[in-house]
This record gives C-alpha cells, structure tokens and sequence, in this order.
C-alpha cells in the first residue's frame, strides 16, 4: 500500500493535466431504474414557462438567493423540487446516473415545508432546500440503503442516521440517495470510480472521458449538474475531495468526530467521516452547520466538543487569506516555476496573491499511512455491525461474498477481490488500533512539520493528491475549483489544516473562491 500511495503522489499531477479514459461498467443501465411515478402529474402539470422561469432563479443559484426567492414569493419548495426532478428526469436518468433512487415523498416533505413557512414557521438556512444523501446512510424511510450493492438491493436502515435526522429537523427536503463507487470502493481492485452494480456507471458532466473519482461520485455530480442544492458524501481516503475536484465542486472531509458516523456504512473507524459538497462555499459552510454536532452514539463525536454550535458561516470572509502564509505542495524534482506552470496555473497563483496570500512553496510530505489493514479490518467489523443493527435481510460480509459469486456476472462485473479479503480478515481490534494510531501520529507530525517549519497557516496541495496524508491524520480538507485544463478537465485546489481548523479553512476557501470565481457549470443543460 506505501508503494501504491508513492506511485499516486507522482503520477497524480500527469492524470489530471491529460485526462484519463477510465474503464467503462460492463453495463451502462442501471438495475434500478429511477421511478418517476409518484412526481409523473405534477411534472406534466409543470408549464413549460414556469419551467424556464424557475431555471433562472435557481440554476446555480446558492441557499441564500433561493432563500430570499421563497421570501419574495418568486419560488417555492415545490417548484424548486420539481425543478431538479425534471432536470434528473432529462439529463441523468440513463445519462450521467449520479442518482440512485428518489424519495416518493419528496413533493409532499417540499409541500409540508411551504405550508409552514406561510404560517411563519421558518427552521433556517435548509428550510425547503433539497439534499441527496449517498447511499451508504441510513434513512428510514421508503429509500433503500444498500452501498450500490446488488446484494443489498431490497435493505432499508431500521431509522434515519443522526446526520439525516438533523436535516430534517433543519428543513431540507431528503430528495433521494446518490450512486457511489459500490461499497465506497472497496469490493474490487478493478472497479471504475463510480461504478455500482445496482445504479451502473457514474459519468463525468464535463466530458464522458474524464474521471469521475469516488467514491461519493453521484453526489459530486448531482450537485455540479444542478440536480440538487447541495449533498452529502462519506470519506475514508479522498473519496469526497476527489470527485468533488474531477467535477468542479466544493467538497470537505471535516475533522474526525465532527459529524456523527451513526447508521452509516464504513470502511474505518479510524478515518471515515461524512461531509458537505456544494458549488460553493457557502452553502457548504451552512450545510456544515446543520451536519455538525455531538451524538452519543458516536463517541468519537465528543472529540470535537470545542465546535459544538459553531456557525461555519460567520468565517465566510473574503479577506480570510489576507496576509496568511500558505505552504503549496510541489511535485517532486520541480522548482517553483516549473510547478506553476505546468500545474498550479499563473491564475490559480494570482488568486492567492490578489487574495493577500504570501505563497511559499515546498515538497510534499513523505509520510505513509498504512492504510490497508485499517481498511480490511474496519470494513468487516463495520459492516457486519450495520447490517446486524438494521436487521438487513443479508448478515455479514462472508454471506455477500456468497451470494455475489452465485450471481456473478449481475452482482460482481469487476470481480470481488477486495471483498474477498474483507471476509477473510483474521486481525483484532488491539492490532489495528495500534497501526491507526501509528498512521495518525506519523500524519499528524507530518502535516504540523509542514505548517510549523514554514511559519506557515495553512497547506494547499493540487487535487487530492494528499488525502493520504490529512485523512489517516483525522485533519479536515476542503477542495475548490481551480479552473479546468486545456481539455476542458476541472481541477481543485485544496486546502488543510489542523485539527478543528474547519472554521478557518471555511474562510480560506472563501477568501480564494472570491478572488479566483472558477467554476462554471458542466455544458449539460446549462442552456
């Protein structure tokens, strides 16, 4: 895994420059086709004109602008959800598949929502926006909850995640799961990013050549696509900064402990974490808000205690990056120059200086997690616990492994290889606890190396070439757009921190966002 994680910090800066032609899923339908049914009257019942009207409100329009429409009487929660089911309707149903199922009771969640804000009742900065969850959270509603596994097809969690209930007490509407990488990318040593059994192949908006990455590919796209307002994802390893960078969109993998990683299905104790993306920063910081909190059923949650109540939208400050040092990571056998030139980009580097950065350029860490076992071990004991809580109709990973062989060129067209070891981990607790911690500290001390002998406030690394690095740490991550190649491929620049520096790297983020302005939407129904 050293090896493979070396191989990505060299190789990484080449992909993103020339593209890459991933493989295509063996079939591009998905297994569960998205059911329009319950929405079918109310979508022939929307008029073409208050179609296009709702469009010019609300593409790529922020919470605060949609907000603000609903107050003017210019929207409402209906129309704004029947606007991005229309567009998923048009333009990802056997197309982009970055949507995995819709909730049949989004229309009258959106109805329920106007009614109490015409009786003044107003939850706050969510009331009325639609959200996508990936589908390895719980709901426990009439959504599935099944990792984009053929084997867990007909599960359903026994109860909402802690995360989607504080959604909904906030007053977003749960328009639907997203479709993922399967089993957050740790079934098959071969498979696409943003391949799944149950929901097919997640296309790239900005080009079907393009990488999507993963593994919380539908909803990076659903919200670059403007199917949604914002969504939420889950990282072990990059799995939200990586497609958030491929899609041009704004992605964060929050300090450990956080947000609570109640009723999700994970890889590792030691690293998984949910976390907000948007097309912005901040609807990210107010999704970020909302997501936050301590659970008791997540004890790692009270790590992060200090951030309790935090408004992450009051460091939205477009001078947050005025004389800050910022540390940019450089490929190895580079200077300065060359770097610049041949990756950051000449406008990625005059942002930061209009933004008051001071820049200082050095090589990357050469810490290396061992990451693999944490993986093989948390997976098996995480998994297993999920589907023994929420009573799934399949028990353990061993009977995945089975039922997928009977099944496999419909359950497993990229092979199980990775699975196969998970059902076969045979390490305690007390040994890979030991490793996490080995990670954590060797990451740790790598990363507060870098910030303390720069004199530095925050690190910035190209794409997601150092989520190796920040995620074995439990240190938070935030990725924004950083242009697009010559080819028209998105790339992010990212940002990382301390521990509990989400706040401050929320502002950082900002401040760039407001000097660079990069994204634009994918040519997919931007029209």
């Amino acid at each position: 895994m050293k090896r493979i994680l070396s191989m990505v910090l060299i190789i990484l800066p080449l992909l993103m420059i020339v593209g890459v032609v991933y493989p295509q899923g063996s079939d591009q339908t998905s297994i569960r086709p998205l059911d329009f049914s319950p929405f079918e009257a109310s979508l022939d019942g929307f008029e073409a004109n208050r179609l296009a009207a709702v469009h010019d409100i609300a593409f790529e329009a922020d919470i605060q602008d949609i907000q603000q429409a609903f107050e003017n009487g210019d929207l409402t929660a209906v129309e704004l959800t029947l606007y991005y089911l229309s567009r998923i309707r048009q333009y990802d149903a056997g197309q982009l598949r970055a949507v995995l199922e819709l909730n049949p009771e989004a229309l009258d969640i959106a109805q329920m929502l106007d009614d109490e804000r015409a009786n003044g009742n107003l939850r706050g900065p969510l009331h009325g926006i639609p959200v996508l969850i990936k589908d390895n959270i719980g709901t426990g509603d009439m959504l599935h909850t099944t990792a984009g596994a053929m084997a867990m097809m007909d599960a359903r969690s026994d109860r909402d995640a802690f995360l989607v209930t504080k959604l909904r007490d906030a007053g977003a509407i749960i328009l639907g799961k997203a479709n993922l990488s399967e089993w957050a990318n740790f079934i098959s040593s071969r498979l696409p990013n943003g391949f799944s059994a149950l929901g097919g192949q997640v296309v790239n908006p900005y080009g079907e050549n393009f990488d999507p990455f993963g593994s919380s590919t539908g909803s990076a796209v659903s919200v670059s696509a403007n199917f949604v307002t914002v969504a939420v994802g889950t990282e072990t390893m990059g799995s939200i900064i990586s497609p958030s960078v491929a899609n041009s969109v704004v992605g964060m993998y929050p300090s450990i402990g956080l947000i609570s990683r109640d009723r999700i299905i994970r890889i590792s104790e030691f690293m998984d974490m949910a976390g907000p993306i948007a097309r912005n920063v901040s609807d990210l910081a107010a999704l970020l808000t909302v997501l936050a909190g301590p659970d008791e059923s997540d004890p790692r949650t009270a790590d992060a205690a200090e951030l309790e109540g935090t408004d992450f939208t009051t460091y939205l400050d477009e001078n947050a990056l005025q004389g800050k040092r910022v540390v940019v990571l450089m490929q190895s056998g580079m200077n300065a120059e060359a770097f610049v030139r041949l990756f950051l980009t000449e406008e990625v580097e005059a942002a930061f200086i209009n933004a008051g950065a001071e820049l200082i350029f050095a090589m990357p860490p050469r810490a290396q997690a061992d990451v693999f076992p944490v993986f093989i071990y948390g997976m098996q004991t995480g998994v297993d616990a999920y589907l023994a809580e929420t009573s799934a109709p399949i028990a353990t990973i061993a009977d995945i492994v089975a039922l997928n062989e009977e099944n496999e060129d419909l359950y497993i067209p990229y092979g199980q290889d990775l699975l196969r070891r998970v059902a076969d981990n045979s390490r305690t607790f007390d040994e890979i606890a030991e490793i996490a911690n080995q990670n954590r500290t060797v990451s740790r001390e790598a990363l507060l190396s870098l910030l303390s002998d720069n004199d530095a406030d925050v690190i910035v690394a190209l794409g997601f070439e150092i989520a190796g690095v920040y995620a074995p740490a439990g240190f938070p991550g935030i990725t924004v757009p950083g242009g697009y190649r010559s080819n028209g491929e998105p790339f992010g620049i990212t940002f990382v921190g301390d521990y509990l520096s989400d706040g401050e790297l929320i502002g950082y983020a900002y401040a760039f966002e407001q000097a660079s302005h990069f994204r634009q939407p994918p040519p997919i129904g931007s029209d």
